[in-house]
């Protein structure tokens, strides 16, 4: 795929969007992401032990998926971490040490009937619950700002965003299977 030639992108953004399908493991090839939001999409499947090259990566939002199995311990690897979000799948098991002790870790969302997770900052009960998440950090905010400038933009203006570092697609209608890896 053409995102390992992305050496700029810090920022994916794409959530409500219906995108259906597995985390292509091609995301792990983008060592300079720092902002990697998926949630709130239908994506099925073990999250991909792969993602623990992203070590830019502060916010790893895969909240509201279908996903299953159980957390990677090589999520661990991801030392620059602040947020990581994995609550509303059906993930089980237990959250790895290596996670727990992610250095950087200001929120940690699983959902703590299904995931034995004692340092978690945010347990989840159910997908439908709102008070997972008690705030929203600052740096999501400014991000999110410089999202909603580039929130609608068209085929002739993605280009500009990728140079910008930025891909986003939020409350959109399309979607399509990932079976195959082509939606990237």
């Amino acid at each position: 795929t053409e995102l390992g030639t992305l050496p700029r992108l810090r920022l994916i953004e794409i959530s409500k969007t219906h995108v259906t399908g597995q985390i292509p493991t091609e995301f792990s090839d983008l060592s300079n992401l720092m902002i990697f939001h998926l949630h709130t999409n239908r994506l099925s499947g073990t999250l991909p032990p792969a993602l623990s090259k992203l070590t830019m990566v502060t916010e790893l939002l895969v909240h509201r998926n279908e996903h299953n199995g159980t957390i990677p311990v090589e999520y661990g690897a991801l030392e620059s971490a602040k947020l990581i979000w994995m609550d509303g799948n059906n993930l089980s098991g237990t959250m790895p040490e290596s996670v727990c002790q992610l250095p950087l870790m200001r929120d940690l969302a699983a959902d703590c009937a299904e995931v034995s997770c004692l340092c978690c900052t945010s347990c989840c009960i159910d997908e439908v619950s709102e008070t997972c998440h008690p705030y929203l950090p600052a740096s999501s905010q400014q991000i999110t700002n410089r999202v909603k400038e580039v929130e609608d933009f068209d085929a002739n203006h993605v280009h500009d965003a990728m140079q910008d570092g930025i891909i986003a697609a939020i409350n959109n209608a399309f979607g399509g299977s990932n079976e195959d890896d082509d939606w990237l």
